[in-house]
């Protein structure tokens, strides 16, 4: 049992943020890592980067659900949210694409699985991170912005 409960803290919890607040998170985050990286272990990177790849592979999941399907199906909720609807004929098969495509390479990365020792499978260095997560900021944009024209016309 915590000796203090009620801390205040500025910031959501993860699990309470939206895309936005998390895509800024983990771009703070893999900026942390790249100026502490010559500070640290192997294994301390890989333990970091793992999670970092574990809130990654959350916030496609997240993306998805608020960004792609335009809040019309969420998870835990009792029904379909229709008035949005058409925001998700937006979606192209390029879009599913690439959302399958890092959604699966972060699979490949959190410590949910069991790595193959024969592998020895690397992971990206800070930049790579920043990439990662850049490439998350882009999609959720471009399908909210093709979902905005959508609303103007």
């Amino acid at each position: 049992m915590p000796e203090l409960v009620g801390l205040v803290n500025e910031s959501l919890p993860w699990d309470g943020m939206k895309i936005a607040a998390r895509v800024d998170a983990l771009e703070k985050e893999a900026r942390q890592l790249k100026d502490n990286r010559n500070n640290l272990t192997e294994e301390d990177y890989r333990s970091s980067a793992r999670q970092f790849y574990s809130r990654l592979r959350a916030s496609w999941e997240r993306g998805l659900e608020e960004v792609g399907l335009a809040h019309t199906v969420m998870r835990h909720r009792d029904y379909i949210n229709p008035k949005n609807i058409k925001k998700i004929s937006v979606l192209s098969e390029s879009d599913c694409n690439i959302w399958q495509e890092n959604f699966g390479k972060c699979c490949d990365f959190v410590e949910a699985h069991d790595g193959s020792r024969g592998r020895n499978q690397t992971l990206p260095e800070p930049d790579g991170l920043l990439s990662d997560v850049e490439t998350l900021n882009t999609w959720v944009r471009d399908i909210k912005e093709r979902q905005k024209l959508l609303n103007e016309n």
